[in-house]
């Protein structure tokens, strides 16, 4: 990063952030301290109405967490970022290859947490390795059921999360991974993609209840499993095994196809939301709890608390009213509570959470350019036909070419219509070479003084006016695609 850059973050008029959105940062030492102190320095409380950020620190706020990464076979490259509105950031996004699978499997997330944080960073950090661990081979399972391995030989991360957690906790997690591939060996029938995914995102929700239980002395470890298990947190994962996309979410994240024909561009939606606006949820709901329709849903939300009707965590609305109550009373610790009470009123047969994804499967085609993850605080602003005509216009208008080579047979007459296609081509590229940067500035403006006064909002007001927002776009490289396709 270069000082103009630190300059320009330290100038900045903006909310305080976290350390810790700091620490998922690819900054160490002197810098990253410096960036730190910068925004806590500044932590001034501004109107929108006087708000006056340049052009420079604009981009150089919006283009604070961006990353682009090269990828190979199906994946040509992927592009993520990040925007925080809470304080601090509730969302988390992470990519990974597996290692112990088959190769050419890719893995990518986006997280939004609700209640803080805790939740959104332990499914970041843990959940790849569930997965990791459901796809393994039996060689390879009986060496973690033993315990006697690195954590990080499951997978091979390209951006994600960095630790915050102690090594009592990494003992933790290693001795539920070493359950779970014991579980898995005990079996003896084959499973599908679909049906691991569900085993992995079940299991890790289970765990976090399990973990959260008051028996433990380890008070640090007590309070962070209490945090993880009564925050929440949606997830939307995509895994790509070679040309085969499976889609696998629980809350209100979305992923989005963006489909390319001689039409033009097209979104294809690969997930549902589940909230009390999608009628499938409302039924399943109600098949499990028949005789609870007038106090389950009320203004639009379970219990009239929770948006979300799948989310890991949520503790408050999976475990039994004894057991809510046993912490209400034993609990030394300041665990988040939605609404007024810690048990809803007209609670009568939890669960009514769950942590268990819809999984949609999808084979890509030649057509199939793009994909698009991304937490619901994207999918506020824009709808997923504007963002897919976004990613596909930003990709062509970056194939403009910036230094012009005439043909030598080109007359003077064919070089003069040339560079003026080339110079009314050059308005339209985009300002953003990262396309999730792009995209924020889209879902903030795009005009600079209405992006200016939203990133000027004081701590915590910026909420009133947005979510945190997280995107990963992957873009898939259509020529492996077609030869694949032909075959």
């Amino acid at each position: 990063m270069s000082l103009r850059l630190v300059e320009l973050l330290q100038s900045l008029p903006i909310c305080r952030l976290s350390p810790l959105t700091f620490s998922k940062m690819p900054l160490g030492g002197r810098l990253g301290q410096t960036l730190v102190r910068s925004f806590h320095s500044n932590a001034h409380y501004f109107s929108p109405a006087t708000a006056k950020l340049s052009p420079q620190q604009v981009n150089a706020y919006i283009r604070l967490n961006e990353q682009s990464i090269t990828g190979e076979g199906a994946v040509k490259s992927f592009d993520c970022n990040r925007l925080p509105a809470n304080n601090p950031i509730e969302d988390r996004d992470a990519s990974a290859k597996l290692k112990n699978s088959k190769p050419g499997q890719y893995l990518f997330g986006v997280f939004d947490g609700h209640g803080g944080d805790f939740c959104s960073q332990a499914v970041c950090e843990r959940l790849y390795n569930y997965i990791s661990v459901t796809m393994s081979p039996p060689e390879i399972l009986d060496v973690v059921r033993k315990t006697n391995y690195d954590i990080s030989s499951l997978v091979d991360w390209l951006h994600g999360p960095q630790s915050v957690f102690t090594d009592v906790m990494d003992n933790v997690y290693k001795a539920k991974l070493a359950k779970l591939a014991s579980e898995i060996l005990s079996l003896s029938e084959e499973t599908t993609i679909k049906e691991n995914l569900i085993s992995a995102f079940n299991s890790l929700d289970h765990d976090l209840m399990i973990e959260a239980a008051p028996t433990t002395l380890n008070r640090e470890l007590q309070f962070n499993s209490m945090h993880m298990a009564f925050q929440g947190s949606c997830a939307c994962v995509a895994m790509l095994d070679d040309t085969d996309l499976y889609i696998a979410n629980t809350g209100d994240c979305r992923a989005v196809l963006g489909i390319q024909d001689e039409d033009g561009w097209n979104a294809l939606p690969l997930s549902q939301m589940h909230d009390a606006a999608n009628p499938s949820e409302i039924r399943r709901l109600l098949q499990v709890h028949p005789n609870e329709r007038a106090n389950m849903i009320q203004q639009g939300r379970l219990f009239g608390i929770l948006a979300p009707l799948r989310a890991f965590g949520d503790a408050q609305f999976k475990w039994s009213a004894r057991d809510l109550k046993h912490v209400e009373r034993t609990s030394a610790y300041d665990i988040p509570i939605y609404g007024k009470t810690l048990i809803p009123r007209g609670y009568q047969t939890p669960p009514y959470v769950t942590a268990e994804p819809e999984v949609i499967h999808h084979t890509l085609t030649p057509k199939d350019k793009f994909l698009i993850i991304a937490s619901d605080g994207l999918w506020e602003q824009m709808p997923a036909e504007k963002v897919v005509q976004l990613v596909g216009g930003h990709n062509i208008g970056h194939q403009v070419p910036v230094n012009f080579q005439p043909n030598s047979n080109m007359s003077l007459r064919d070089i003069n219509e040339a560079l003026n296609k080339r110079k009314n081509d050059l308005k339209k590229k985009p300002q953003d070479d990262n396309v999730c940067s792009y995209l924020l500035r889209h879902a903030l403006g795009p005009e600079h003084q209405r992006i200016s006064e939203t990133l000027s909002l004081a701590p915590g007001y910026a909420r009133f006016y947005r979510d945190d927002i997280s995107i990963i776009v992957v873009y898939f490289d259509s020529e492996y695609i077609k030869d694949k396709y032909v075959t």
